[in-house]
């Protein structure tokens, strides 16, 4: 920087200019003689007063630095930097963690399971229930008969035939079972059947009608 010439006040004379001198580094008043009313500074003098302004313009130059980068990097990220992006924080379940999803419970109602049909009571004696069909006796014989349930009641269409070698009457029973309990007592009356002859003829009760396979038993009542 350089020395501004004052008057012997201690004031700066206007009328001065300064010019350059011998020593590039020293400015002069214009009007200098060889005698001056105010003293040459010297060279330390002058060093120590002008190292405090080129630090002063030193850090003025560093603070517009740093702002002028901070400026330069706020408009590079505004105009080319990268779209800003908000991670997510994926959430991954461990291995063997997921719980399985629980089946509904069904209830099922269960088939309800089939009552056989009771015997029906009947009166009477029944003889012991034959494993198979006995529709024989005395040279008396059923055949082609068809159990019906008429009314409730239990009848049988069947064909006698008297295998006799005379003409015969009798009252034909027929006894029922259903596994072998009793179920049924059916009568029919005959009345001179010739010999070797046969007839249709209709077996009825008073017995109520039952389900089930059923065993027949004939016999010749009085």
């Amino acid at each position: 920087m350089a020395d501004f010439p004052s008057d012997p006040d201690g004031g700066f004379n206007p009328s001065e200019r300064l010019v350059p001198s011998d020593d590039a580094t020293e400015l002069l008043p214009l009007n200098a003689g060889t005698e001056s009313s105010s003293p040459r500074r010297s060279p330390s003098a002058r060093s120590n007063f002008s190292t405090p302004i080129v630090l002063s313009i030193l850090a003025v130059a560093a603070a517009l630095g740093l702002i002028g980068g901070a400026v330069w990097g706020l408009s590079s990220r505004t105009t080319t930097g990268p779209p800003l992006t908000t991670p997510i924080a994926s959430v991954t379940s461990p291995v063997g963690s997921t719980k399985p999803t629980p089946t509904p419970s069904t209830s099922t109602t269960p088939t309800p399971t089939p009552t056989p049909t009771p015997t029906p009571s009947v009166t009477g004696t029944f003889p012991p229930a034959p494993a198979s069909n006995q529709l024989r006796v005395d040279g008396w014989r059923v055949s082609n008969y068809t159990i019906h349930n008429r009314g409730g009641q239990i009848e049988i269409d069947a064909t006698v035939t008297n295998s006799n070698s005379i003409a015969r009457s009798a009252t034909l029973t027929i006894y029922a079972y259903i596994n072998g309990n009793p179920l049924a007592i059916l009568t029919a009356a005959i009345n001179q059947l010739g010999a070797n002859s046969s007839q249709p003829t209709i077996f009825t009760s008073s017995s109520k009608w039952g389900s089930g396979q059923k065993i027949l038993l004939l016999a010749v009542g009085d």
